[in-house]
């Protein structure tokens, strides 16, 4: 099996001595924050996490961090005690599956490459035994001072199929069963993944004939909790159990989908299974997903249409950045409201001179290393009119235009309410929601679907275009019936 495993090294309280003029980091029998693992493979994919103190980069008051990424292929194939080099960061990118060496690169983009080896000393059937002796070399081929060298010992831990596999032989009622229980995903670290349990992976392994039983229990059961563990394990067998990547997902059992497009009319589910399916959409959704929408509003099923209708959709329109003033009315139940309107303040210009950034002699071109060359007619033109009030950016193949929303005094109170915002704000132009709103509807207009709808559907406000200077906003019962109009006109 040709997989990809990964070791966690984290090392902390690192002992420092002196050896000439290299400070020697020896980590042989450090204590680590977390049990020290590996997963056992062919293909090893480790990482090294070593907190350092940089005196070298000038940074005396601040610990740097720096994560050595090392990768091996067909590790046990190697004989013992063969000291393996390292190669640079870009072999690492490069050959990440087709490497004949290991190879190390560091997070901190000084540290493009090391020089030195790693050593394996042991293998068994639940441990690995290494030995580094790594210099790291930043982008000028310069050594740095610090000398990284020791000796650890990864224990093993199961694989994800190790552990699932183990509780297969519980059956597929004993394992739906559990979603009695007070159960709760998985951490992991990132708002666009779901983190499956592992009684999820056993059930979803089970895969067309463990469908039927999720369904029946979430029809037996009356609590929602438990249905939505549930509804999670077919969601991850409609995935066939794979996590695809960060913004991607490829839902590809049909006999899953239909069964949650089933369950959305249950009220309590439709929030939940919109948001799943809509993260791999499928056009044959919208039925269903037009029968839900007529029964009454719901947010996460309004924001999850907008995925489902990319380049058809009556929201979004384009907005011409040559439109210098653009009328802003807000419809409610209670009717339309002209809150205020849009207006250019700025518009980047072809002779603008852009901000050039020299690095400093350490080869960082960040924080207080940033030094600017001439002037930035635009930039120093957006700083002055912030002083003035909020400003948004729309942005467009011919360059920036600088936008300031200019309330209406007589709607404070339709924008308090919506919007959050005290009246002095307002007054200000400082209400830094309408700021941020503004800014997301005009980049939606142009993009149409934001990247992170994939996981997030928790917009209130949704706006389209009367006319090429007239944006309209709407609540989320509005854009129901807008909406419900579209489909209607499509045949729905």
């Amino acid at each position: 099996m040709n997989k990809l495993y990964i070791i966690l090294f984290s090392l902390i309280t690192i002992s420092n001595f002196t050896l000439g003029q290299i400070n020697v980091l020896d980590l042989t029998n450090q204590n680590s924050t977390t049990e020290t693992s590996w997963y056992k493979g062919n293909n090893i994919y480790a990482t090294i996490s070593i907190t350092t103190y940089q005196k070298d980069l000038k940074d005396e008051n601040n610990d740097k961090s720096h994560n050595l990424t090392i990768y091996f292929k067909n590790i046990t194939t190697y004989p013992i005690h063969t000291k393996l080099k390292m190669g640079s960061f870009e072999d690492s990118i490069n050959c990440l599956y087709m490497f004949d060496k290991p190879r190390v690169f560091g997070s901190d983009n000084l540290l493009l490459k090391y020089e030195g080896f790693v050593e394996v000393l042991e293998i068994t059937n639940n441990t690995l035994k290494l030995n580094f002796d790594l210099i790291p070399i930043d982008e000028k081929g310069k050594k740095f001072k610090y000398y990284y060298k020791g000796e650890r010992t990864l224990k093993r831990l199961e694989t994800l199929e190790e552990r699932y596999s183990k509780l297969i032989p519980l059956g597929l009622d004993s394992l739906i069963k559990k979603f009695d229980t007070n159960w709760q995903l998985e951490q992991t670290g990132k708002g666009y993944w779901i983190g499956y349990t592992d009684e999820m992976y056993a059930i979803a392994s089970q895969k067309d004939s463990a469908i039927t039983r999720l369904v029946n229990y979430i029809n037996s059961t009356e609590n929602i909790h438990s249905k939505e563990g549930a509804v999670y394990c077919l969601h991850l067998i409609g995935i066939d159990s794979k996590i695809e990547g960060r913004f991607i997902e490829k839902f590809t059992n049909k006999k899953a989908r239909e069964a949650l497009l089933n369950l959305a009319s249950h009220k309590e589910l439709t929030s939940l299974i919109a948001s799943l399916l809509a993260r791999d959409p499928w056009p044959s959704d919208l039925s269903v997903l037009y029968g839900l929408l007529k029964k009454g509003s719901n947010k996460t099923l309004i924001n999850a249409l907008f995925r489902y209708s990319k380049d058809d959709m009556p929201f979004r329109e384009d907005i011409s950045t040559d439109t210098k003033t653009i009328t802003v009315v807000l419809r409610d139940s209670t009717g339309s409201h002209p809150i205020g309107k849009i207006i250019t303040v700025y518009t980047e210009k072809a002779d603008d001179k852009p901000v050039k950034m020299k690095k400093n002699d350490k080869g960082m071109i960040s924080g207080d290393a940033i030094t600017f060359e001439g002037s930035n007619q635009y930039t120093n033109k957006i700083n002055q009119l912030n002083h003035e009030g909020n400003i948004f950016i729309q942005f467009s193949k011919d360059g920036r235009v600088a936008r300031k929303f200019i309330p209406n005094e007589t709607e404070i109170v339709t924008l308090e309410k919506y919007f959050n915002c005290s009246s002095i704000d307002l007054k200000n132009i400082k209400c830094e929601k309408l700021k941020s709103l503004f800014y997301d509807l005009f980049s939606l207009s142009d993009k149409k679907v934001d990247e992170f709808s994939y996981c997030y559907f928790n917009d209130n406000i949704f706006h389209y275009l009367n006319s090429p200077d007239e944006i309209t906003l709407c609540d989320l019962e509005i854009t129901r019936q807008r909406w419900l109009e579209f489909f209607k006109t499509k045949g729905y």
